[in-house]
Parts: structure tokens; C-alpha cells; sequence
């Protein structure tokens, strides 16, 4: 799920402990996803309300779904 969350903008943490595989390993990288060992490392606030929130068109994201395959 974590890979999900990273992929829609959402803050996501990993206390996985094990390999890192390569995916995991470039959202790490990117920022995207933010490995944890200790409760004190986690970056709990509130977030800015005053920034503007981005909204997605379902129909969007069905549009791409379906025409995937289509360029195959």
C-alpha cells in the first residue's frame, strides 16, 4: 500500500527492516517514501491549509484504464 500511497502524493513511511527492493529503494530516493526506525523520526503537523488542494476526475483516471491496452 505504501507504493500506492507514494504514487498518489500521499506522505508514506516504511519501518520494513529487510532488502529494500528497487522500487521502494527509488521512491526512498525521491522522497516520496520515508523509511522509519523510531517513533521520533516521524513528522507529524498539521498540514498548510492555505495550499490548494489538488482535485482528480475519476473519469480521468477511467479514461487511462481502459486505453491502456489499446497501445499494446
Amino acid at each position: 500500500m505504501n507504493r500506492e500511497a507514494a504514487a498518489l502524493g500521499t506522505p508514506a513511511y516504511t519501518t520494513f527492516t529487510g532488502r529494500v527492493g528497487a522500487v521502494d529503494e527509488q521512491l526512498i530516493h525521491s522522497g516520496r517514501l520515508r523509511p522509519v526506525a523510531a517513533p521520533e523520526e516521524l513528522d507529524v503537523r498539521k498540514r498548510d491549509l492555505g495550499r490548494e488542494r489538488v482535485r482528480r476526475d475519476p473519469q480521468h483516471l477511467l479514461e487511462l484504464l481502459l486505453g491502456a491496452d489499446s497501445d499494446v
